[in-house]
């Protein structure tokens, strides 16, 4: 909402799923939602995607992404064509880094830290209130090499 709050969260398991379709099932859940709390779609001003893996953000193009095998894969631009809703596409830890800078226990932090274990190994570093990216926007993405 307007102050931040989240009204409605919901999570879809991508890695089986093409770019498109992963579009159009998070058009529907946004649907559903809106429907669901009897609210009007018309006061929606943005869809946050969050997703593993390297982001564009600029332009809102999955790079890679480990998870999906996905290369080059325009999210955002297909979501807005989609949803007709402005939309903005980040990498999953940086996004909850900087939820955790604006709603969370790193409010009052001029640094925070963010480390992620699951497929992976993933960190986000927030600075002054913004999200450190690096020069390629991969500041972070550590990943797990094994060495047999």
């Amino acid at each position: 909402d307007e102050k931040s709050n989240i009204l409605s969260f919901h999570s879809l398991a991508a890695e089986k799923l093409e770019p498109a379709q992963l579009c159009h099932m998070a058009n529907r859940e946004v649907n559903d939602a809106f429907a669901g709390l009897n609210l009007n779609k018309e006061r929606l001003v943005g869809i946050g995607i969050s997703m593993p893996g390297i982001i564009d953000y600029q332009n809102g193009v999955v790079k890679f992404a480990a998870q999906t095998g996905w290369h080059n894969a325009a999210i955002k631009p297909m979501m807005e064509e989609i949803s007709g809703i402005n939309c903005i596409l980040d990498n999953d830890i940086k996004a909850a880094a900087y939820a955790e800078y604006i709603k969370g226990n790193a409010t009052d932090s001029e640094i925070a830290v963010s480390l992620y274990f699951g497929n992976g190994l993933g960190s986000a570093l927030i600075v002054n209130g913004q999200i450190y990216r690096g020069v390629s926007n991969s500041a972070g993405e550590l990943g797990i090499s094994l060495r047999i």
